[in-house]
Order: C-alpha cells, then sequence, then structure tokens
C-alpha cells in the first residue's frame, strides 16, 4: 500500500487546531473588554464568528500569525464586524494590508495605528455621556436621518471626510438600511452605522440593540431602551 497525501487532508488535521484557536482568540477578546460586552449581553462564544471572519480575511493577505490576527480582532471590535467591507476603511486596508511591498506585522500594526487615529478623531473631546444625550433627544423627536441631524449626534465623523464624501457614504447607509417602521427607527440604524461600523447590523456584538429597535413600539420608547443600554457603557 502507497501512502498519499492530499491537501483536503491537510485541512482535515488543521481544522480541530483552528476551531480551537478561534474559541481562544473569541475568549481572549472578550476578556480584553469584560464590562463592555456584559453591558452588551454577548458572551465569548458570540464573538467567534468575529474572529473566524477575521481570521480568514487576514489569511488572504498573508496574515497567519496568531498575534497578528488577534490585533485585527480587536480592530474589527472597534471597527465593526468585517470592517474592511466598510467603504470609510478601504483606504486604510490597501494603505496596509493591500501593500505587497509592506511585511505583514508592520501592515498589521499600520492599520491597528489607523482604527486608533480613525476613533481619536470620530470621538475627539467628545463625551460619549453627551452623545447618548443628543441621540436619545432626536430619537424622543421621531427625526428622520438627515445630514444636519447626523451632524449635530456625531459631529466627529465630519472631521473624518469632507462634505461630499460623507453625503455619499450618508445615502449609501440610507438605500442599505433593513425594514423600518418609523423615522426614528431609522436614525438609529443610521446612527449605529456610523459608530458601530456599516455593517453593525449583522454583527455579533448589537443584537442586544438590534433587538432593542425591534421590540420598541414608539419613538420613546425606543430612545429610552437605546439609553439605558448606552448609558452602561464606561
Amino acid at each position: 500500500m502507497v501512502l498519499k497525501f492530499s491537501a483536503a487532508q491537510f485541512d482535515a488535521f488543521a481544522a480541530p487546531a483552528r476551531a480551537e484557536w478561534i474559541a481562544q482568540a473569541a475568549q481572549r477578546l472578550h476578556q480584553a473588554y469584560p464590562e463592555y460586552f456584559k453591558t452588551l449581553d454577548v458572551e465569548a462564544s458570540a464573538l467567534e464568528p468575529l474572529c473566524q471572519a477575521v481570521e480568514q480575511w487576514a489569511a488572504g493577505y498573508g496574515v497567519v500569525g496568531k498575534r497578528d490576527v488577534s490585533q485585527l480582532c480587536c480592530v474589527a471590535s472597534t471597527l465593526g464586524h468585517k470592517f474592511w467591507l466598510d467603504p470609510r476603511f478601504g483606504g486604510y486596508v490597501n494603505a496596509s494590508m493591500g501593500n505587497p511591498d509592506t511585511p505583514r506585522g508592520n501592515a498589521v500594526g499600520l492599520l491597528v495605528n489607523n482604527a486608533s487615529d480613525w476613533l481619536d478623531t470620530l470621538w475627539g473631546n467628545d463625551m460619549f455621556d453627551r452623545f447618548v444625550i443628543r441621540l436619545d433627544g432626536y430619537i424622543r423627536r421621531d427625526l428622520e436621518p438627515n445630514t444636519q441631524t447626523l451632524m449635530d449626534i456625531v459631529p466627529g465623523h465630519w472631521a473624518l471626510f469632507d462634505a461630499n464624501t460623507n453625503e455619499r457614504l450618508m445615502a449609501w447607509i440610507r438605500q442599505n438600511l433593513p425594514p423600518t417602521q418609523s423615522p426614528a427607527q431609522r436614525l438609529v440604524y443610521v446612527t449605529c452605522a456610523l459608530v458601530h461600523g456599516t455593517g453593525w447590523v449583522h454583527d455579533p456584538q448589537y443584537g442586544k440593540i438590534l433587538r432593542a429597535i425591534k421590540a420598541a413600539n414608539t419613538p420613546v420608547e425606543l430612545a429610552a431602551s437605546i439609553s439605558a443600554i448606552y448609558s452602561e457603557f464606561r
């Protein structure tokens, strides 16, 4: 009998180790931000799809080191689920991961730094408590997510792009909204897209927010539910 080997066999051998690492990465991510995930009612196991998606995406760019992939999982927890599909971050991805001349560890470091700079600019000197108060007020007024309203709620976003780019982004987000029942619901969906990532509806981190939107029957109920969640963030 002659023993032969194939790629399928190698994949089968690697699968258990890979699944184990993904579970461990999700656990470590959960442990890194325990209060955050507690507020969102997210268990470590719920983060496994996020870590798996990141690992698969990173491998496509030749990033396989577990430390590097773990860093990218942290980026995904801040910029959002599958952040590489978010049109706002295409430039960051192309300049780092997409540059074949950049060593893979350096590419990851560059992307991490860009994500940090993004968050610093997005929030600036704005206090999260004030963001929650502004959002609560606009939800209660049942306002559509027009440009001026969004600029008031998330002013830092308009420091990141010029007016035309922001307008195109807002139009794209509005066109891709799930079915909604009120202006207030649309406002929350769009605001969450700006601060949690354009793919937030499918992000395992934000199921609690999505459930709150769907359960609220009035703008006042929705405002109360969203504010209750956000007010627990520290």
